[in-house]
């Protein structure tokens, strides 16, 4: 693990598209954010969770009627043999890719 660190933010915050070189996670635990990736932009609450692979552009933040969230981000390098961490941890439904946005596991 590269960081984990825990984030209880209010109006104004947005974390503009940036590209980052490890695997990104963002749990979130309360309130609402909007989170964007390659495959479009969505509303997290409590209990969700958002992924991004290494070099996926992402963004996230506060939109519309949206202003507090408490979450936790974790930045991580992970190399297993044989399997990308991503196929891994998420089953690839058609026409998703690995890094869409996911509940739990179990949803796949």
């Amino acid at each position: 693990m590269i960081r984990s660190t825990h984030w209880r933010c209010e109006l104004p915050w947005f974390v503009p598209r940036r590209v980052i070189n490890n695997q990104f996670f963002l749990f979130v635990l309360d309130g609402a954010l909007e989170v964007g990736s390659p495959l479009g932009k969505r509303v997290l609450r409590g209990g969700e969770f958002f992924y991004t692979a290494p070099n996926e552009a992402q963004s996230f933040g506060f939109t519309g009627s949206l202003d507090y969230v408490e979450h936790i981000l974790v930045h991580c390098r992970v190399s297993l043999p044989g399997l990308p961490l991503q196929r891994r941890l998420f089953k690839q439904r058609q026409g998703c890719t690995p890094s869409a946005y996911r509940r739990h596991a179990s949803l796949m």
